[in-house]
């Protein structure tokens, strides 16, 4: 069988536990009794561990090129101690596991990009499978979670991130060699890389909402007059949009660079997230469906295509780790913690205002270190 089948496998059932956990998981956390500081404090502690953790994964697969056993743990560990979160109720103790699960949850994709990104070309085409499995996620996770509770959410995490280890077990991938580089020659190369830094600065400003905003969308959704069966059908639709974007970018990368396709995916998500700040009725929240198509299909896809063309293959893994760790990892973390407090202090539309003017600042430096680079 053809070892793109196995990729497809491994990245469909990999995101479909994400999926299952992440968009309700607030809404697990609010029917605990836990108010919004709390919740933000716990996603943000967990993104904080994923921050500290991610790069050091990443150059542990640079270094020693045994990237595939290292995804191998990088899956296993969350699968066992999420069984353990779902039957505790106290505030510390489930900090405590939601922070370690996120040392090893966080590394799981970038470490996985990694490997595909150094064995195909196609990479759009195989992480879209990604995306369909979130949606798939989201949308059987929130049927199943309003019959039988929100509880069940960790059960179905655990299984199919048990699943992708099988996929994973089929790939028979040619570790690299390790690398001549060590751990802080490798680090001294990227910062010295402006380019890298630059668009890691302004992707700090556009990605931390987009992560974010899986946590907070379902509490907007119920409170503007949603069910939670609603917000299941909503990612679905969310998700499932951004396969046939991702399907189209190598076409349209004969048409429109990639920085350009980078910017106009950033300029739609400034609109969106202004738009959600008016508190629009659940109808027209599900029919923004293709906006998350958009902009997440073309934004993840480039950002990855970006880092690999400006960076050197000896440390591609690490440029992608300290990427994932700052923008997916700090961006989200304090997208996390401001959305918990606006929270508590004003509503959940208020929350996407804020993100919309973040959004606005990402969407500024980018443009700055476009006028600098043609400058040179």
């Amino acid at each position: 069988m053809n070892i793109s089948i196995y990729y497809v496998g491994l990245y469909i059932f990999s995101y479909f536990s994400l999926g299952s956990l992440l968009p309700l998981l607030s809404q697990y956390l609010l029917s605990i009794g836990f108010n919004g500081i709390q919740i933000g404090t716990i996603t943000a502690s967990g993104l904080l561990a994923g921050i500290l953790t991610t790069p050091l994964w990443g150059m542990a697969c640079d270094r020693t090129g045994k990237n595939k056993k290292i995804l191998l743990i990088l899956l296993s560990c969350p699968s066992i101690i999420s069984l353990i979160l779902m039957s505790v109720h106290q505030y510390y103790i489930i900090l405590i596991l939601y922070v370690v699960i996120y040392m090893f949850q966080n590394s799981i994709f970038p470490v996985m990009d990694s490997i595909v990104l150094g064995h195909t070309s196609d990479f759009g085409r195989i992480r879209l499978w990604g995306a369909i499995g979130f949606a798939f996620g989201v949308f059987i996770s929130g049927i199943i979670a309003e019959k039988a509770g929100l509880q069940v959410i960790f059960i179905i995490y655990s299984a199919f991130l048990l699943i992708a280890i099988l996929f994973l077990s089929k790939i028979h991938t040619t570790d690299h060699k390790e690398s001549t580089l060590n751990h802080f020659e490798g680090l001294n190369q990227l910062f010295k890389n402006k380019k890298y830094l630059l668009f890691i600065f302004a992707a700090f400003f556009i990605q931390g909402p987009i992560i974010a905003h899986n946590t907070y969308f379902s509490i907007l959704y119920t409170y503007v007059g949603g069910t939670i069966a609603g917000v299941g059908i909503t990612f679905f639709l969310f998700c499932i949009s951004e396969a046939p974007v991702m399907l189209l970018l190598k076409k349209s990368e004969r048409y429109f660079s990639i920085e350009n396709l980078i910017m106009a995916s950033m300029i739609i998500s400034v609109l969106r997230w202004y738009w959600y700040s008016t508190a629009p009725p659940p109808a027209q929240l599900i029919g923004t469906f293709i906006l998350q198509g958009i902009v997440n299909g073309i934004f993840i896809v480039m950002a990855m295509r970006y880092i690999s063309t400006i960076t050197r293959k000896e440390t591609k893994s690490t440029a992608i780790a300290i990427y994932s760790s700052v923008c997916n990892g700090l961006g989200a973390m304090v997208c996390q913690y401001i959305g918990g407090i606006v929270l508590n202090r004003t509503g959940p539309a208020e929350i996407y205002f804020v993100y919309f003017l973040l959004n606005c600042v990402g969407v500024i430096i980018f443009i700055i270190s476009k006028l600098i680079e043609r400058k040179r």
